[in-house]
């Protein structure tokens, strides 16, 4: 350990900079370096008014009048409509949805019929049944399967998942069997019957 005298005047200017620059008291306590009268010139002090003389200041109001430029009023309208032509180019779509558009009606149609093989899901047949063959009223799609075989059809389809309306699924096995013939358009295998509205 090396003892150093620190004397402005006598000492070393090197080992007073590390000193100062090394010194642990913290910089938000009152020391020499940051508090103090003599930090500022004198004129400054004594005159505070005149320390920015060389900057002139840039006003953006009058200091007398502030002339603040606001639009005219606008009246506001009673319909929320009316206030669309007031827009002018601010309205991109100006004529979408005004008008009634024609909607051709959606021709009549019955039921579908699609028809897969169920060991690989291809389709085997489309098929589609009259609106005067099937009962009015609303009905949900059902799924039958069915067997063929050389001679045609093996009884009757049967349903895979059970309905409410035993009426209807008994008109859709007459109608799969019977009017379709599907059992004389298939080839022998099983098949899945897809029948909706």
């Amino acid at each position: 350990m090396g003892l150093t005298r620190l004397d402005p005047n006598a000492g070393n200017a090197l080992l007073n900079e590390e000193a100062m620059l090394f010194d642990p008291t913290p910089l938000f306590l009152p020391t020499e370096w940051n508090v103090g009268h003599n930090t500022l010139p004198d004129n400054l002090m004594r005159d505070m008014g005149h320390s920015f003389h060389d900057y002139p200041a840039q006003l953006t109001f009058n200091e007398v009048g502030v002339a603040l430029g606001f639009p005219a009023p606008v009246e506001v309208p009673a319909k929320v409509t009316d206030v669309l032509p007031m827009l002018g180019r601010q309205q991109p779509f100006a004529g979408m949805g005004r008008t009634d558009a024609a909607v051709a009606t959606l021709p009549e149609r019955g039921a579908r019929v699609d028809v897969m093989a169920a060991k690989d899901g291809a389709e085997a047949l489309s098929l589609t049944i009259p609106v005067e063959q099937l009962p009015t009223g609303l009905w949900q799609p059902m799924e039958f399967l069915l067997a063929v075989d050389a001679a045609g059809l093996v009884g009757p389809p049967v349903l895979m998942v059970q309905a409410s309306d035993e009426r209807l699924v008994a008109t859709l096995q007459e109608i799969l069997a019977k009017t379709l013939h599907l059992g004389e358009r298939l080839g022998p295998g099983i098949y899945r019957v897809c029948v909706g509205p």
